[in-house]
């Protein structure tokens, strides 16, 4: 799941994203899945930076056409128990809709990159944890963002690509309501 601010969306994993958002505004949040649900995660800025670094790949080294590109798997208890530690007022509880529950037990599995890690040198920027602080440094910064805003977000490389340290500034559409 990409994995970001304001995301609103809706869908049986979108839990990830909620739960922050809402305990970082004082808000209490119930998640719909049991503890031990793991979800894969992507951060959407290692996503536009794997954009990048794959348009950047020798041609020679592609195979596949479509790479799936993974980040960190947690399961919900620790993803609440890392928000727990960051922002301790966090009310959180379970309540496991065990329709939900279903369909992701069926439907969830591991993320397979390692084609991309192979052939163009996948590997994402942001851990669990700097996805989370990530998440709350940007809500902090722009509290007054709503998820009917575009949104320009300035994406910095961490890494250098081909010798030079990316830069890249992109606009997140967003279709208004």
């Amino acid at each position: 799941m990409l994995f970001g601010l304001h995301q609103r969306q809706h869908g049986v994993v979108q839990y990830t994203a909620w739960f922050i958002e809402e305990s970082a505004k004082g808000n209490p949040f119930t998640i719909w899945v049991r503890p031990d649900m793991r979800v894969p995660l992507l951060n959407f800025k290692d996503a536009a930076l794997a954009t990048v670094a794959q348009a950047e790949a020798p041609a020679e080294r592609i195979t596949m056409v479509n790479d799936l590109l993974g980040g960190p798997s947690p399961g919900a208890q620790e993803l609440v128990d890392l928000i727990r530690e960051k922002l301790t007022d966090s009310e959180i509880t379970f309540d496991v809709n065990e329709e939900i529950q279903a369909l992701l037990d069926n439907a969830i599995h591991p993320i397979d990159d390692r084609f991309a890690r192979n052939e163009w040198g996948w590997e994402p920027i942001y851990d669990l944890n700097a996805m989370v602080e990530d998440f709350i440094s940007e809500l902090s910064q722009n509290p007054e963002r709503t998820w009917r805003a575009p949104v320009r977000l300035h994406v910095r490389s961490r890494r250098m690509i081909r010798g030079a340290e990316l830069t890249m500034w992109f606009t997140l559409p967003v279709r208004r309501f």
